[in-house]
């Protein structure tokens, strides 16, 4: 060993057991063993300064006045709210993602990977263009947004304008789940198509003076703001009347069913209204096309009222909806005018050209050199975690039959990653062609600038469905996701996602040691395979497809109930993330702990390191805003560990105590 990592280890040696020693009351000396911590790695090399960061870092947050056995996220997070601003981990790993991208636009855009990038340039256009008018205090006026548009011949009120017509111009820009709409939406692994539903009466309009003064100025209205008003109320509440009727008619008339599955052709030769073709224009429908079409009758009804209305009305309802959703977009840069202006442009740039994103980001970050290094120790830890599920499923705990254990294995073998969540096997060129038709400029203003972001990204939403190789192959996450959703690894069909946000410090690097490895990332992958067999995935197949038989006889079994039963006994709203969390952490303890010896050495850290993930300061209230499909950290956190006896006996909490139950729930 080299005196420089010598020296590099004392010094997470002395961080570390100051902390423990303090926490413990005991003598440094008894307490803990440091010399025999694990420091080799699955990559070709091991950076010991690196660890000692990750080491610093996890000695920053904790307080070492909280007693682990009591409270291990007050132990172990205490002070991380001292260091960070960030309510969410995930929010703080977004921050750490938004640094970067500020040096790729500004410092390091002369590098010469970016050097006659076309998408690069593209996306630094749309950056200046956005800073200069976060700059100047010139953001998000709405009737900025009208005028680009009707710069761009869209939104012009004739007398041949007709709802359809305005409907279809919006839908470039934001699809509006009003009067009639479309999603295209996967089915399975192989398979996407497009679902066409009735008016969503979840949602009205908000005609706040701001929107009246934009129609006002633009000449769309001459009624007063109460009269548009009331008669947007009135449109609502009968668009409401025949979606609910047809509900109500269900049990009488199959076309008031849920869904009716039918090709293109027949949808268009048996229900002659024009409007089809119109509305869905922009999908590339075949005749033989099978497309899915909810309550069918009230759409008929519907076009039929629309036919009949003043033009004008639904036209000023239709841009009123935009410009609501314009306006509650979550990149909205006038909700977040209080960060520099980079950061808030950047924030928009990752929700609208996410694809493109990614793409500048690997180029410079994880370019083939650093991922030749990465993903052959990502694929290891994958591969560990799988056998380990394997031997489970060959131990069968659950008792089930063969069939469902075939059911389990055909899920686990066809489970892949993506990493970074890019395309996969795509070149330069397919990027090139993309980017060719986002008409973004240095000329052009902020507000057109935005419009033409958000219609290349549903033009490209929609376009990628034709391509079902290259769509399946990753997750194009739309702009109005929750900073979770962006910033997380997330199960997709048969895929892990795994983002570049999670490629980086606090969570992963290629070059940890296994404490912290396992800790954190192989347990991220632990989570999300083992979300195949909780209580929502277990209905899809290896395919992605519902397999109701199998999981209603799955879901029966007598050991499954039982399980799922001791679960529930601490309530929670979130049993999937339960099962996810407690499934994913045995299997990886089991990939990780080779024996009783090697987890008293290393099992401090890897609990620590598995700590940092929940380390945010979020109140209750606070967390479920920002992360709605999750129990609060500090919950979450210490309920999984307290069903470990492992934990239990790594950190000596008594029988008893708050992290150490005597009875104890499990999932294999």
């Amino acid at each position: 060993m080299s005196p420089l990592i010598r020296q590099f280890n004392g010094q997470a040696i002395v961080v570390l057991t100051l902390a423990f020693s303090i926490a413990s009351s005991t003598p440094a000396s008894t307490n803990l063993d440091w010399e025999h911590l694990d420091k080799t790695c699955h990559s070709q090399k091991c950076d010991a300064p690196l660890n000692i960061h990750f080491l610093e870092g996890i000695a920053k947050n904790m307080n070492p006045t909280i007693d682990p056995c009591k409270d291990f996220h007050q132990y172990a997070c205490g002070y991380w709210k001292n260091h960070h601003r960030e309510a969410t981990v995930p929010l703080y790993s977004e921050k750490l993602m938004l640094d970067k991208f500020h040096q790729i636009f500004t410092e390091q855009k002369d590098r010469e990977e970016l050097k006659n990038d076309k998408v690069f340039e593209k996306l630094q256009h749309y950056y200046d263009v956005c800073v200069e008018a976060m700059e100047k205090d010139d953001i998000l006026q709405l009737q900025e947004y009208v005028q680009a548009m009707k710069a761009l011949d869209r939104l012009h009120l004739t007398s041949a304008t007709n709802w359809p017509k305005t409907l279809r111009e919006l839908n470039e820009y934001s699809k509006l789940d009003i009067f009639v709409y479309g999603n295209v939406e996967r089915l399975n692994v192989h398979v996407s198509q497009l679902s066409i539903y009735p008016h969503n009466t979840e949602k009205a309009a908000n005609l706040t003076q701001e929107i009246y003064d934009v129609l006002s100025h633009h000449n769309y209205t001459q009624e007063t703001l109460k009269e548009l008003q009331q008669s947007f109320l009135s449109l609502e509440a009968d668009l409401a009347n025949m979606v609910n009727n047809c509900i109500n008619m269900a049990k009488h008339d199959e076309k008031c069913g849920y869904s009716t599955e039918m090709p293109w052709k027949e949808l268009l030769q048996n229900n002659s209204s024009l409007h089809w073709k119109s509305l869905f224009a922009a999908h590339a429908l075949e005749p033989q096309s099978i497309v899915a079409v909810t309550k069918l009758n009230s759409i008929h009804q519907i076009f039929h009222y629309l036919d009949s209305q003043k033009q004008q009305t639904l036209f000023l309802y239709s841009l009123t909806r935009f410009l609501n959703q314009v306006h509650g977009l979550a990149h909205n840069l006038r909700s977040d005018k209080d960060s520099p202006a980079s950061q808030v442009c950047l924030h928009q740039m990752l929700r609208i050209c996410p694809l493109f994103m990614n793409y500048v980001y690997e180029q410079v970050y994880y370019d083939n050199q650093k991922r030749s290094l990465s993903d052959v120790v990502i694929e290891k830890l994958f591969e560990q975690i799988k056998h380990q599920l394997a031997v489970k499923l060959d131990q069968n705990p659950w008792l089930l039959p063969e069939d469902s254990v075939g059911y389990f294995r055909a899920k686990l073998q066809m489970r892949q990653l993506n990493i970074g969540n890019v395309p996969q096997n795509v070149s330069l060129s397919f990027y090139e062609q993309l980017v060719a038709d986002l008409k973004v400029a240095p000329d052009q203003n902020f507000y057109h600038n935005h419009l033409e972001a958000l219609r290349h990204f549903q033009s490209l939403q929609t376009n990628l469905s034709s391509m079902p190789s290259i769509a399946n192959s990753f997750e194009l996450l739309g702009p109005n996701l929750s900073a979770i959703d962006y910033n997380s690894p997330f199960c997709s069909q048969n895929l892990i996602i795994i983002p570049f946000n999670y490629l980086q410090a606090p969570f992963y690097d290629h070059e940890l040691w296994p404490s912290l490895l396992y800790g954190d990332f192989a347990n991220t992958l632990g989570h999300e395979l083992a979300h195949d067999y909780d209580v929502d995935y277990l209905r899809f197949d290896y395919e992605g497809n519902y397999n109701d038989q199998q999981s209603a006889k799955i879901a029966e079994n007598m050991q499954f109930q039982q399980n799922i039963k001791c679960l529930e006994k601490q309530p929670t709203n979130f049993l999937a993330e339960r099962i996810a969390d407690i499934g994913g952490l045995r299997l990886v303890l089991n990939a990780f702990a080779k024996n009783s010896q090697y987890l008293r050495e290393n099992g401090k850290v890897f609990f620590l390191q598995y700590a940092q993930f929940f380390c945010g300061g979020a109140d209750e209230k606070l967390f479920a805003q920002q992360d709605p499909t999750h129990d609060v950290d500090s919950v979450r956190l210490n309920y999984t560990l307290s069903q470990f006896r492992e934990f239990a006996e790594v950190f000596e909490c008594p029988m008893g105590s708050p992290m150490n139950p005597s009875e104890k729930c499990t999932w294999w």
